[in-house]
């Protein structure tokens, strides 16, 4: 679920690597809610980790201490582990548990 895309043209197939599935339309909308949600978080976290980070803007490289590289490297790793812990709350709390009964493999017919 989490590599998967729609397939153009016909919203219903979900493709996940080699397999395409016809997904149910409470998942289809989960999954749009999910994508949704996932770049509104992504766009405020950035702006947040961008306002933190305007003190390092104007210390160049050799002027910063030890310290003030800790710190930056430090704000670097709390801003990922926020877009991970945000990817992974909003995908746990959006894509059901019985994720089979809203899948069925698809099969293909060509004409």
């Amino acid at each position: 679920m989490l590599k998967g895309h729609f397939r153009k043209g016909n919203k219903a197939v979900f493709d996940i690597g080699s397999r395409s599935f016809t997904i149910s339309e409470e998942l289809r909308r989960r999954l749009k809610i999910r994508n949704v949600l996932l770049a509104f978080f992504t766009v405020i976290f950035s702006f947040l980790y961008f306002k933190a980070g305007e003190k390092y803007q104007d210390i160049l490289l050799k002027e910063a201490g030890g310290k003030v590289i800790l710190e930056g490297i430090s704000l670097s790793f709390m801003f990922l582990l926020a877009l991970l812990l945000m990817f992974l709350t909003v995908s746990a709390f959006l894509i059901p548990k019985n994720l089979q009964e809203h899948l069925t493999e698809y099969e293909e017919s060509f004409y």
